[in-house]
């Protein structure tokens, strides 16, 4: 597998895994007795996260591997996939949705700095497919989480399995990613 099918499988699972937590909202609204109000303050919770996390990551990848965090980044979001399905309350709900929201965004920007490591390296530009594979991702994880609620499966065992397909496969396809440090402007590419 080269650099660029990798990053392109792991920008996939992302895509995948976020839809996954995504297309279960009714259900998950439903376990922690959710009001309308309530769950739209929870929903707020992973751009909090996300908010919190991007500075953070934006200041540590700078001169590091890119590889290295995208494989920590998703190992993070695997286990942070399981949270919004044991959450049994509104607040554990927002909880567990910020720490999906601070993995995710730590996973979007080192994939995004590895999409750019593999572009520099190809010279020639390759981010708009990378993106596209995201979104693939996510009609993936949508349908799949589609059929977990027409088959009546637990939130959690849906997560699991997802994190389980989508993970292993995600953190296979992050071998082959360039694992040369980032330059300081690799981000503001």
């Amino acid at each position: 597998m080269s650099a660029r099918a990798g990053i392109t499988a792991v920008f996939f699972v992302n895509g995948a895994l976020f839809a996954t937590w995504a297309s279960r909202i009714p259900a998950l609204s439903i376990k922690v007795g959710a009001s309308t109000g309530d769950l739209g303050l929870a929903l707020l919770a992973p751009a909090v996260g996300a908010v919190v996390a991007m500075p953070l990551v934006g200041r540590l990848l700078p001169g590091r591997s890119s590889r290295m965090f995208s494989r920590l980044a998703l190992a993070g979001l695997i286990g942070a996939i399981l949270l919004p399905a044991l959450a049994r309350s509104v607040a554990a709900l927002a909880g567990a949705l910020f720490v999906v929201g601070v993995t995710n965004s730590a996973m979007d920007l080192s994939m995004n700095a590895q999409g750019v490591s593999v572009e520099r390296h190809l010279q020639r530009p390759i981010l708009s497919s990378l993106h596209a594979a995201f979104s693939f991702g996510g009609f993936a994880g949508a349908g799949l989480g589609a059929l977990a609620a027409a088959l009546d499966v637990a939130p959690l065992a849906h997560f699991a399995a997802a994190a389980l397909l989508f993970g292993a496969s995600g953190l296979i396809a992050t071998g082959p990613l360039l694992a040369k440090r980032n330059a300081t402007t690799a981000l503001a590419a």
